[in-house]
């Protein structure tokens, strides 16, 4: 399960994120999917060490105990508060624009990524940690 984790996070956001970046810059359908198979293997390969890590350092916490194991402790704790507080909370807000630009394409040929928009975007996003933020504080 840990490589499926890892390959639906890296690869499955990606495809709906970059696709027209990748395909402005390499100017070729071939090539970008080429660019996209390497991707993909990239992300496997991720997935793999992940799992011989969580082989050779059986226990709870993921990436804070490799990291406090390779690094120490005061390492380790400073990679969770910057995985907490910094990492995941821009993924959610990365994840949200593109969504919510999708959803707003269905109804107008606006480009949502021009400005005044793109406040409305990050608005979005944030909008959408903070209140999955105060729901997880609520319930526990």
């Amino acid at each position: 399960s840990c490589v499926s984790i890892a390959l639906s996070m890296m690869t499955g956001v990606g495809i709906f994120i970059f696709p027209n970046l990748v395909l402005k810059d390499v100017q070729s359908g071939g090539a970008s999917l080429v660019v996209w198979g390497a991707a993909g293997v990239i992300a496997l390969m991720a997935g793999l060490c992940y799992s011989e890590l969580g082989i050779a350092l059986p226990g709870s916490g993921g990436e804070l105990v490799y990291t406090q194991k390779v690094f120490g402790k005061a390492v380790g704790n400073l990679f969770l508060l910057t995985s907490a507080f910094v990492k995941y909370p821009a993924i959610t807000i990365i994840m949200t624009r593109t969504c919510f630009t999708y959803f707003m394409k269905c109804f107008t040929d606006t480009c949502f990524e021009c400005s005044p928009y793109q406040y409305i975007l990050s608005f979005a996003g944030i909008t959408i940690v903070l209140a999955t933020c105060m729901m997880a504080c609520y319930s526990t």
